[in-house]
């Protein structure tokens, strides 16, 4: 399972969103004013001490042998991939972490996988 953590603590600069999983593991990271980067192996590590979190929300950690990726070029030149498990359908853009509801996720419904 992973949980994505709002950090609270009162700095002097804006605080970033943290998504971390069961072995308290970094696995993706969005700050104030960038897009959501997921890494491509758990930054281990991820130092909570003297530190404020708020938890946001869950989901299930990716398998590969269980869920398809779908890459999609995003406006901004990064590659945002659409996850589908178990006919779900989520996406790593901003649009879907502030809505819940993107055009990539649109399309993958509308055309298929």
């Amino acid at each position: 399972m992973i949980t994505i953590l709002k950090e609270i603590t009162d700095w002097k600069f804006t605080n970033g969103i943290y998504h971390v999983n069961d072995h308290d593991q970094l696995v993706g990271y969005q700050g104030p004013n960038t897009p959501y980067k997921e890494f491509k192996e758990p930054m281990k590590g991820f130092n909570r001490g003297r530190r404020k979190f708020e938890e946001v929300g869950t989901y299930a950690e990716a398998h590969e042998e269980t869920i398809m990726k779908i890459p999609f070029d995003g406006s901004n030149g990064k590659t945002h991939y659409v996850i589908v498990e178990d006919g779900e359908c989520r996406c790593t853009c901003p649009g879907w972490k502030f809505r819940s509801q993107c055009k990539h996720v649109d399309d993958v419904i509308k055309n298929g996988p």
